[in-house]
């Protein structure tokens, strides 16, 4: 049942990405440009979601494909979650420019990670082809 225990906390990291998507409160944008970007944020939420579910499905099929690395990249993806759980946590008490780099911290650990399953999981399934 680890899904179960995953799924809040892809939820806190795709709120968290989000931020990246957001303009500064400081900055002037007409009204009509922050409904359009409301709707930005909102797909690219989505799209994040995902991706995010994607690289969940991944990850268990890999542990199908090889048990011993499915075990080494849930701890991580675990780790990942929690990590991005607490930063979601405390992200406001944070300033603008250390959330926006903060923000793109995570989301480039997220991607690269998910960037890595995907492979190990290829391999894996090539590997087997080749069999």
């Amino acid at each position: 049942m680890k899904t179960m225990k995953t799924t809040p906390l892809v939820f806190v990291l795709c709120l968290l990405l989000a931020g990246c998507q957001m303009e500064n409160s400081q900055s002037h944008i007409k009204p009509q440009k922050i409904n359009a970007q409301s709707s930005e944020t909102k797909s690219s939420t989505a799209d994040e979601a995902d991706r995010l579910g994607l690289c969940q499905q991944q990850l268990e099929a890999l542990q199908k494909i090889d048990t011993a690395k499915y075990g080494v990249y849930q701890q991580r993806f675990d780790t990942l979650m929690n990590s991005a759980a607490e930063y979601a946590g405390v992200r406001t008490n944070v300033n603008v420019d250390s959330q926006d780099t903060l923000d793109a911290l995570y989301h480039y650990r997220v991607n690269l990670f998910c960037s890595e399953i995907n492979q190990v999981l290829l391999t894996g399934l090539a590997e087997r082809g080749i069999k």
